[in-house]
């Protein structure tokens, strides 16, 4: 967990929260109160902006691994009307996806297919194209090893993907 939290706190104004019974990490990508970046707005407009866009369903949100999580996940954040950018470091998935297949058995193929032509999802293995979204959502693996203990490399990797897009007003979480 050391070197999750070590990625997080490198995002300017963030918050690290770690819960390792239920291994979920909670990395909140605001500025803290009285705090301003070069051009953000007060902490209290941008919270109140973010409230307003996830109200309206204006909200743009970025899941992290388009797998047997988080593409349920991504399906019903779309199905509730929010438009949804998934990334996954397969280009064969995304491929997959965009083109209106489903690769997981709990989903359609007809919803993903919906959703893409409404323009309410879209994949990408581009991470920088995350930085449009106003919360991000980490659903990778931690496959056990050997000794039964975790391999945390894939949220490593999604958090060192979070820092690199993190803005102010960023909400995110990993379910």
């Amino acid at each position: 967990m050391g070197n999750i939290s070590a990625v997080l706190r490198k995002v300017p104004g963030s918050l690290y929260y770690s819960f390792p019974s239920m291994s979920i990490i909670i990395g909140v990508a605001v500025l803290k109160p009285g705090q301003r970046g070069p051009s953000a707005p007060p902490f209290g407009q941008m919270k109140e902006q973010l409230l307003a866009r996830i109200n309206d369903r204006s909200a743009t949100v970025g899941v992290i691994g388009l797998g047997y999580v988080g593409l349920p996940l991504a399906v019903e954040f779309a199905r509730a009307g929010f438009h949804v950018i998934g990334f996954d470091v397969s280009q064969r998935v995304c491929d997959t996806l965009n083109g209106g297949s489903s690769h997981i058995q709990d989903v359609s193929s007809d919803e993903v297919a919906a959703f893409v032509a409404s323009g309410h999802f879209r994949a990408t293995t581009v991470a920088s194209d995350l930085a449009a979204a106003d919360a991000l959502s980490i659903a990778v693996p931690t496959p056990l090893g050997k000794t039964h203990d975790p391999d945390m490399s894939y949220v490593q990797a999604a958090a060192a993907t979070v820092a690199q897009v993190a803005h102010p007003g960023l909400l995110g979480e990993q379910p």
